[in-house]
């Protein structure tokens, strides 16, 4: 770890939700933390996360973290990113209208760092989930986002 960096706090985090082309029925994006603080400071395992609406009505929402690979602590330079990738269903599951929309759509996210309690609000321009609101997400890895 070095230099004795301290955990990284939400207030000296940015998010950003990047997308990352689909597949047939899947989506997949990249979430990325950048550390804005003046000093490294470090982040292990998965971030939390609660679907909203654009008008700040929470949408039900089951994050399952994957692993492998398991949690790794990142060290965060001022500066420094570490990113997880998110993927999602658009395809209706069990007790979900077939047609039209299976639920509302996302406008907005929250976002909670590893081992913190307050959040980042983030824009979501990722179209629906279905699936009972199921979203899966890798550990954060280091660096931004590929792509």
């Amino acid at each position: 770890m070095g230099g004795g960096s301290g955990r990284c706090r939400t207030d000296g985090l940015e998010v950003r939700i990047s997308t990352a082309g689909p597949a047939a029925g899947q989506r997949f994006a990249f979430l990325t933390l950048t550390n804005t603080s003046g000093s490294a400071c470090h982040v292990r395992g998965y971030v939390g996360m609660l679907l909203l609406t654009a008008s700040d009505h929470p949408i039900p929402t089951n994050l399952e973290r994957l692993s492998p690979p398991g949690p790794q602590t990142v060290v965060l330079r001022p500066g420094g990113s570490a990113h997880a990738r998110l993927q999602w269903t658009i395809v209706p599951g069990a007790g979900e209208p077939a047609h039209g929309a299976c639920a509302p759509t996302p406008g907005l996210a929250w976002i909670t760092p590893p081992d913190e309690r307050a959040h980042l609000v983030v824009a979501w321009n990722q179209g629906v989930v279905c699936g009972g609101g199921h979203v899966s997400t890798t550990p954060l890895s280091p660096g931004p986002a590929p792509g």
